[in-house]
């Protein structure tokens, strides 16, 4: 669109049955706000990019071997490539890994980040719903904090230390004042082992801004996410460190891969032109 609101921006390396089915979900559900697409490409060399290459309504970014070789790395600079290119008055960022399945998300995220000035993010927390007893159970059987502690104590490895991470917009779909960001030249490159959306949220933080949480209930009526898709795909060498998370996210992809507006996207290659 020539006058785009929002530039969404997402980074992607060689997942060609999730960019297809996100990219066709933005195109059939995001009918209420002008919009520009920027996929920044990190060096993929599957049958994806040649995809990427023929959609008519996309802005391509190929990093090719400028691509950073630390895949975390990879992600949080193409980011930054869309804060430069982005010509929107708002920047969402976003994962391949991310399907929408009704109308007005786009516009929902807007409303929220335009209700108070003080405002610069909007998003929402991780995509799951849990009862108050799995949430007891899950924090009474924590193995992972048991280990931290067993590593620290134990061992003396002081780098073993939880990382309590703060109620700010999942980068699996975020949305940031552009200007904002400029103003103050911040970057997604994250900090420490912080995500690159938590990374953000504390620099505004930091700055004197505040962010704006959509209940999680309400977002997952507008999109699913496979979180660690990738892996869950199998691609190249990005297998999850655990086995139970590793089955437990293929069997996600299988069980999205079902639904219904999924097979819909798939069939409907239209939404490419």
């Amino acid at each position: 669109m020539p006058d785009p609101l929002v530039s969404i921006v997402m980074p992607h390396w060689q997942v060609k049955q999730f960019v297809t089915l996100c990219l066709r979900s933005i195109r059939k559900y995001t009918r209420d706000v002008p919009y520009e697409v920027i996929v920044v490409d990190n060096e993929s060399k599957d049958d994806s990019l040649d995809y990427l290459r023929s959609l008519p309504w996309i802005r391509l970014i190929e990093r090719g071997d400028t691509t950073p070789a630390d895949w975390v790395l990879a992600m949080a600079t193409a980011l930054d490539i869309g804060v430069r290119e982005a010509r929107g008055k708002y920047l969402l960022i976003m994962h391949t890994d991310v399907f929408y399945k009704r109308d007005g998300w786009l516009k929902r995220l807007v409303d929220v980040i335009e209700s108070d000035p003080m405002h610069a993010a909007a998003g929402t927390g991780k995509l799951e719903t849990r009862s108050g007893l799995r949430l007891w159970l899950k924090e009474a059987f924590d193995t992972k904090k048991f280990k931290l502690w067993f590593r620290r104590t134990c061992l003396g490895d002081k780098t073993a230390v939880f990382l309590h991470r703060p109620n700010s917009p999942r980068d699996f779909c975020a949305l940031y004042k552009l200007d904002t960001l400029r103003k103050h030249n911040l970057s997604f490159v994250q900090r420490g082992k912080l995500s690159a959306g938590d990374t953000m949220y504390l620099q505004l933080t930091e700055n004197g801004y505040t962010a704006a949480m959509i209940p999680v209930p309400e977002m997952m009526s507008y999109m699913d996410h496979i979180a660690h898709g990738t892996a869950g795909l199998k691609v190249g060498d990005r297998k999850l460190g655990h086995s139970h998370t590793q089955r437990k996210t293929e069997r996600r992809v299988d069980e999205t891969f079902e639904q219904d507006y999924i097979r819909a996207l798939q069939a409907d290659a239209s939404l490419d032109r």
